[in-house]
């Protein structure tokens, strides 16, 4: 496979790998931060080597390794590290070529996290945007008229709101949807309006149109 193929596969894979990386780890920089490194190990291993067929797999278990190995090397939330499981000794990321790990899909969570009350409603259909899809910043900052470092304080804020509020990491019972419905459908239509705005299909946000 070309480079230009494994970034596209590992673009596509993004959103279900964040989704469950942050539904595990409730942080969603620890979950955007175990996928950029999974990436960049994958982007190294597989450059001149075959990419598992479930290279997804590949990614959420090479993301959960890196999450834990900097939560200990941090020395910091130790209860949630002794509730992950131990590395065996020995095991090398050629072996994860042979799992099958399917991805507990936790997009649906992860959108309603997003999008909760607690967040400014100006910030949740950016948020949702970036931490969900993977759209980058700059293109976020295009679709509403700000600019870049505007946009990007305002998803650091919107992160710090999670953690601050202590928003659970769980798919709301039905009875709370319709206060989070709008910001949802407006996430879709944003996403849609970018991928429609990349005709050639070249752009991250190529995907996210029917």
């Amino acid at each position: 496979m070309s480079a230009d193929g494994l970034g596209a596969a590992i673009i596509a894979a993004r959103p279900a790998v964040v989704a469950a990386l942050a539904a595990r780890f409730r942080d969603l920089d620890l979950a955007e931060d175990g996928f950029a490194d999974a990436a960049e190990l994958a982007m190294r291993h597989f450059a001149d080597a075959p990419p598992p067929c479930n290279l997804g797999g590949w990614l959420h278990v090479a993301g959960k390794r890196r999450i834990i190995d900097r939560l200990r090397r941090e020395a910091r939330l130790a209860e949630l590290i002794a509730e992950q499981p131990e590395q065996a000794e020995g095991e090398d990321m050629a072996v994860v070529q042979l799992f099958d790990e399917q991805i507990p899909d936790e997009r649906l969570r992860l959108i309603f996290i997003c999008c909760h009350p607690a967040i400014a409603p100006e910030a949740r259909a950016a948020l949702t945007l970036r931490v969900v899809c993977g759209v980058p910043t700059e293109r976020i900052a295009a679709a509403f008229l700000m600019a870049v470092p505007a946009m990007a304080q305002r998803l650091t804020r919107a992160k710090a709101k999670i953690r601050e509020a202590g928003v659970p990491f769980e798919t709301p019972p039905p009875h709370l949807w319709a206060e989070r419905l709008q910001s949802v459908l407006a996430t879709l239509e944003i996403g849609y309006a970018l991928a429609f705005q990349d005709a050639a299909g070249s752009e991250p946000t190529a995907d996210l149109g029917p």
